[in-house]
């Protein structure tokens, strides 16, 4: 039995409808990430300083003062993923990017693993186009502002999936 003009009409406008809410919550749902396994982190020895990557974040032992530089920590025995940080500083005169201008607004997430020696650590950082925003996890803000005038928060956990975040 064929649908009247007036059946199909309010059938194109419900299908319409419900392809727009649709659309919506897809475009609005991020999926929440978290920092990267210890396990999926790469190094690589450039010239006496260890580097290390894991997709999108990236560290190196010179951007945490350790000492020996040379020293693979990623792959010590006892190291193990500590803390995810929200957080955003204000650049000074001097960014770690040519790019940056002084005075602009900086927002990255860190992830930090430790072991029990005073220099058994890693840390990687993304830059994130705006301060990202916490998912899952128990998310402390620091009580001193940074420099950019708002509060970092930091996640606490031995398990990366134990502090999740939304990248904006």
């Amino acid at each position: 039995m064929p649908l009247s003009n007036d059946k199909k009409s309010a059938l194109k406008g419900t299908t319409l409808s419900i392809f727009a809410m649709f659309t919506m919550v897809i475009s609005t749902y991020t999926l929440a990430e978290s920092c990267p396994p210890l396990s999926s982190i790469s190094s690589q020895d450039v010239n006496g300083t260890f580097h290390y990557s894991a997709g999108a974040f990236k560290g190196s032992n010179a951007d945490t003062g350790v000492e020996p530089e040379n020293v693979d920590y990623s792959k010590k025995s006892g190291v193990k993923f500590t803390t995810a940080t929200l957080a955003q500083r204000k650049v000074g005169s001097e960014g770690e990017d040519p790019a940056d201008k002084p005075g602009s607004i900086i927002s990255y997430v860190k992830c930090d693993y430790e072991g029990s020696g005073a220099d058994d650590r890693v840390r990687l950082s993304q830059r994130t186009t705006a301060f990202a925003t916490e998912a899952k996890g128990t998310w402390e803000k620091d009580t001193q502002e940074n420099s950019a005038n708002t509060h970092n928060k930091k996640c606490s956990a031995s398990d990366v999936t134990d502090c999740e975040f939304n990248l904006p």
